[in-house]
């Protein structure tokens, strides 16, 4: 069986391909057609148990694939009957997941399928689907008598939920150990009391926002015992309270695209000497307004090798991934992790911005001159990437620089990744950050 991913267009046309790929292995073991999108599940299920051979497990070759096909049926019959639609996701384990026009849910159908499958039960496909009907509707009542609002789409989901912003910072470990061990309470105390501490340049709607959606949402939480405690049901805010507590020094976020495929590369390459010829794809992105940037990152070869191009970003090798704390061990949901900082240690330490600079400058000229051809008066052109890349490499510089000024073990470095609108927060974050660490001595 072939390995299937779920549709990740923002309007995909026609039912999902492996719709069809489901439809024919169940047709082979059980002799008839079965429709994945009409039958019920109860039908469906005895050929799925013949296609497993077994218990299923997630770490069975053929079972991954099964499960994958089966939340593709799922899905599909959840935007028909309740008028959802797929958008990309990273934070679930297909890529994908399923929003709704008129209220803000999202919902997972390949979690919702691993935990049918673990049962044994695809029954329980149905109990989802009828407790999902009953939330929309009482969620599209509400809304209807609040006036309503624009209809949200794929883009909109993918702002608020897709963690595809990247933000690398170093954590003081005992700071955030002493930040996770409050009880909620406490923390929600601290919280509101470095916001009354704010400076005036952050608006008073903003504080608000930020009191309610943390200070508020830990006020929800059992009030007995440690916020590590709570990292299983809501490990974005125990994750945010370890960053509030421990940070130490933090890039800006950026998109994770940027991060792997210009930041992390431009600084493996570094200043170049001399410049590779261009092909004639590279001459026709030129032509065509590609940023002489992105130009070079694509032409001019690594002068330090990565240390794993495979893995997270492009740098850090996945078998050296980890927590930030042990709360946070074995959650699928965790979007903090902590990351080596020797692969990027000596090329942070040797960052030369000016020379960087003049190289991609002087890479510019070469390229457009050759882009135009010979005998022809080359534009004036400029990287409008280069003066942000390389702020966000200066930032890194001092972030990786940070965990090297401690002991080892005391500081770690981090990746963190959160959606668009999330990081779109970052700056009212920071002040916050600040307020809770800075002094409270207030001089008279």
């Amino acid at each position: 069986m072939s390995d299937p991913t779920l549709p990740h267009d923002d309007q995909p046309s026609g039912p999902h391909p492996g719709i069809e790929q489901l439809r024919r292995a169940l047709a082979e073991v059980e002799k008839r057609d079965i429709d994945p999108l009409t039958a019920p599940w109860s039908d469906i299920e005895p050929g799925i148990a013949k296609l497993l051979g077994g218990p299923f497990s997630p770490a069975e070759p053929e079972h991954a694939p099964l499960a994958l096909l089966v939340a593709a049926a799922f899905g599909e019959r959840i935007c028909r009957d309740l008028g959802g639609f797929w958008f990309p996701n990273r934070a679930t384990p297909d890529g994908a997941a399923i929003g709704f026009p008129e209220v803000t849910v999202m919902l997972s159908p390949l979690d919702v399928v691993l935990q049918a499958l673990a049962r044994s039960r695809l029954g329980l496909l149905d109990d989802v689907a009828k407790d999902l009907a009953t939330t929309l509707s009482r969620a599209r009542q509400e809304a209807a008598l609040g006036g309503g609002g624009a209809a949200l789409g794929p883009d909109d989901y993918r702002r608020m939920f897709d963690p595809g912003f990247v933000q690398l910072a170093c954590l003081d470990v005992a700071k955030m150990r002493a930040a996770l061990a409050q009880t909620p309470p406490e923390a929600a105390r601290e919280i509101e009391d470095a916001l009354g501490r704010l400076p005036a340049a952050v608006p008073a709607n903003v504080r608000a926002s930020m009191r309610d959606q943390i200070a508020g949402a830990l006020r929800t939480l059992p009030a007995e015992g440690p916020v590590s405690a709570q990292a299983r049901v809501a490990s974005p805010l125990v994750e945010l309270i370890a960053l509030l507590g421990g940070a130490v020094e933090t890039t800006r976020f950026a998109p994770a695209e940027l991060w792997q495929h210009v930041l992390l590369p431009l600084l493996h390459i570094g200043p170049a000497e001399a410049f590779p010829a261009l092909d004639d794809d590279d001459r026709e992105a030129l032509r065509e307004g590609a940023d002489p940037l992105v130009v070079y990152v694509d032409t001019v070869p690594f002068r330090t090798p990565a240390a794993d191009e495979d893995g997270i970003l492009g740098v850090f090798p996945t078998a050296t991934l980890g927590v930030i704390d042990p709360c946070f061990e074995g959650l699928p949901t965790v979007r903090t992790l902590a990351v080596p900082a020797a692969p990027l240690a000596s090329l942070c330490a040797g960052f030369d911005r000016g020379a960087l600079r003049a190289s991609v400058e002087r890479f510019t000229r070469h390229a457009v001159t050759e882009a135009q051809g010979e005998g022809t008066q080359a534009p004036n052109v400029e990287s409008a990437l280069l003066p942000i890349a390389l702020e966000l490499i200066g930032e890194l510089t001092r972030v990786v620089g940070a965990v090297g000024e401690a002991d080892l073990g005391e500081r770690i470095l981090c990746v963190r990744r959160a959606p668009e609108a999330e990081a779109a927060s970052d700056m009212a974050i920071k002040e916050l950050r600040r307020a809770m660490q800075g002094s409270r001595i207030i001089l008279i």
